[in-house]
């Protein structure tokens, strides 16, 4: 994708001061893209002459993740109930999010710049993200508290349901109209055995759980494949019954941990002024990323890839672009500005800004007259 070209124009000479004057006004014409993990903006800047706004590529088969309201409505979309709705933002959190450690930016990170320059957390970060999408639906939540764990719970139909979207586990209860609908914490807490214990099995190869009424079965007449995989990450039953007996306080904070709902002044949208373009990969760079103050890379710390080769709601669609690699990690987009200085566009976006030209002879000017020069800068985005 690259800004737009204009009616050809030709210009002699500049200096090298000019063409880096240059590039800062042209650099400063751009909001950040969704790959782009620097400081927040406080306010928008000036928009260049020939700056293509607001570019969005959309997969046909993929959530629109340009805002929070665009996540919520396509991630949801066709579903039934707001059962069907929890399930479904659950299926997208696995999709996007692996565990690590908490994200941080001074002053906060915004749950939309976490999805897309992160993806990863640890359980109030992850449920904080998880809260957001919910809020957008109109439904309430709060964050509650066990022992080393931080969970939430949605409110929707009338009462208050556990989705826990970092030791991947719900579980479902009698709704007393003859359905069903999803346990909050203080059912399964009083109904454990009925709702936890006797309604999931362990499959000891691969570590982690099923529902009875839904078992993973690979072949025969009943092959059920698609069973959903619960604690895929080698955390037990026994560890849910025991937290929830722990679990206390309601807290409904509009985000957690320096994971904001607010978006704090972070927009998703792409603009591009004449001279860049933007390309986003599959894959991580060599020692292309971001995290501050650390000095080892992200990467989900579950070994092996247990949680993509069980769980059919996300593994399928991830596997294609992690099997090589030996963890669930980053990868990355590259912003290139390329000076075309026989185009109009960019001589009135960019050159705006120039404080010295100078029209006498200067060696090598000819190859950036040409468009043989140019420069990249590196940019993070989160990986599943």
């Amino acid at each position: 994708m690259n800004g737009d070209r204009g009616t050809i124009r030709t210009i002699s000479r500049i200096k090298t001061i000019g063409l880096l004057a240059a590039l800062l006004m042209a650099l400063n014409t751009l909001k950040a893209p969704p790959s782009a993990c620097g400081a927040l903006a406080s306010t928008a800047p000036p928009v260049a002459p020939g700056t293509v706004r607001q570019i969005k590529v959309l997969p046909d088969q993929a959530p629109d993740c340009t805002s929070l309201k665009s996540i919520a409505e396509s991630v949801t979309r066709g579903c039934r109930n707001n059962d069907e709705k929890a399930i479904a933002i659950y299926n997208f959190m696995q999709l996007t999010h692996y565990h690590r450690q908490y994200p941080n930016e001074p002053g906060g990170l915004p749950v939309l710049k976490e999805i897309h320059c992160y993806g990863w957390s640890l359980c109030g970060g992850l449920h904080a993200v998880q809260s957001a999408i919910w809020r957008e639906l109109g439904w309430d939540w709060r964050f509650v508290g066990w022992d080393g764990h931080t969970t939430v719970e949605a409110q929707y139909d009338g009462r208050w349901h556990y989705v826990d979207a970092f030791l991947k586990f719900y579980a479902w209860m009698p709704d007393g109209k003859g359905g069903r609908t999803i346990a909050g914490e203080d059912d399964l807490n009083t109904q454990a055995q009925a709702l936890i214990q006797d309604a999931f099995v362990l499959d000891e190869g691969r570590h982690c759980v099923y529902r009875k009424d839904n078992p993973l079965v690979l072949n025969g007449l009943n092959a059920n494949w698609r069973a959903p995989a619960f604690r895929v990450c080698g955390d037990t039953l026994a560890d849910v019954v025991g937290g929830l007996k722990t679990h206390r306080g309601r807290d409904r904070s509009e985000g957690w941990a320096g994971i904001d709902h607010a978006d704090g002044g972070y927009s998703a949208e792409v603009n591009l002024a004449p001279g860049f373009s933007l390309q986003n990969t599959w894959d991580p760079m060599p020692d292309a990323w971001y995290w501050a103050g650390q000095k080892l890379p992200p990467a989900h710390t579950c070994p092996g890839h247990k949680d993509t080769r069980n769980d059919p709601g996300f593994g399928l669609i991830l596997e294609p672009y992690i099997d090589s690699k030996p963890a669930r990690s980053y990868a990355n987009g590259i912003l290139t500005f390329a000076p075309d200085f026989a185009n109009d566009a960019f001589l009135k976006s960019a050159l705006r800004a120039v404080v010295w030209v100078d029209f006498a002879s200067e060696s090598g000017f000819e190859a950036l007259l040409a468009g043989e020069i140019s420069f990249s800068a590196g940019a993070q985005t989160g990986y599943a």
